[in-house]
């Protein structure tokens, strides 16, 4: 199956990519359950694009398409610091688009991204 490739490379500055360490289940009424996650799990990534109208439409119906069937999987690139772009399975985290900044024809759109670790080729 080849996957979707979103071509915006998010800001190198502008993501906070985290393990999930601890994993957790709210309970209704009560407290909820924690366990220690497993090595490999994947990173979570708030990432953001300045972007320009363009951009900003493209990055809207990548996020459209992307949970059209539910969350599918695509290729991001991104800029680790000191390191080259590289290419990442991931999957979007649904109710994660947001824009906030407009600056006149300028966007600051914000996802967030459930990352493979690996890299892809």
């Amino acid at each position: 199956m080849t996957l979707l490739t979103l071509y915006q490379v998010p800001n190198r500055q502008s993501f906070l990519a985290t393990a999930n360490d601890t994993l957790s289940v709210r309970h209704q009424g009560g407290a909820g359950r924690y366990r220690v996650g497993t090595p490999g799990e994947p990173w979570r990534i708030n990432a953001m694009w300045m972007v320009d109208e363009i951009g900003f439409q493209y990055l809207r119906a990548f996020y459209r398409t992307g949970l059209s069937n539910g969350s599918l999987p695509f290729v991001v690139k991104l800029r680790f610091p000191k390191k080259t772009v590289t290419k990442h399975k991931a999957f979007i985290s649904p109710g994660s688009l947001r824009c906030t900044i407009m600056k006149g024809l300028t966007f600051a759109v914000e996802m967030q991204l459930i990352v493979d670790k690996a890299e892809r080729a």
